[in-house]
């Protein structure tokens, strides 16, 4: 079985008091289409995972390092579909990123949105994404 490494940024911000999360849903012709998503992507060979991730940030949601508060590892998960297992490198970020309200339109053609952590476990993601929730839960979110 094929085994992919990816890195996924868990982009969070604070606005009076609320949590917010950045959910990006996956393209029409991808595996698991139409899913909320953290962003991220694959990692190439060799290269680090906070450079993989900052990367990646960048090409998919023009996300620049400077609007990163803090940055930390939240969780590992691994996952097996039926034909690839994936191995998601999951990091915590506190963004300073102006918010956004309802859905826009992401570096790739990619649909983003906000959602506050309290609605998170409302939306449809992909099944390796419920570990990623529920360690984001867990985790007590710190104010700017």
């Amino acid at each position: 079985m094929k085994k992919i490494e990816v890195v996924v940024g868990v982009v969070c911000n604070e606005v009076e008091g609320t949590t917010y999360v950045l959910l990006t849903k996956r393209p029409k012709g991808k595996h698991l289409e139409g899913l909320w998503e953290f962003p991220g992507g694959k990692v190439k060979a060799g290269e680090p995972l906070d450079i993989a991730l900052k990367r990646e940030l960048e090409e998919e949601i023009h996300f620049k390092e400077s609007e990163i508060v803090e940055l930390e590892p939240l969780t590992y998960v691994e996952h097996y579909y039926d034909d690839v297992s994936v191995a998601l490198h999951c990091f915590y970020i506190l963004s300073d990123r102006i918010h956004f309200t309802g859905t826009m339109i992401m570096a790739e053609n990619q649909i983003g949105k906000w959602v506050p952590l309290s609605a998170l476990i409302d939306e449809p993601m992909p099944a390796a994404n419920t570990k990623i929730v529920e360690a984001l839960l867990k985790r007590k979110v710190r104010h700017k």
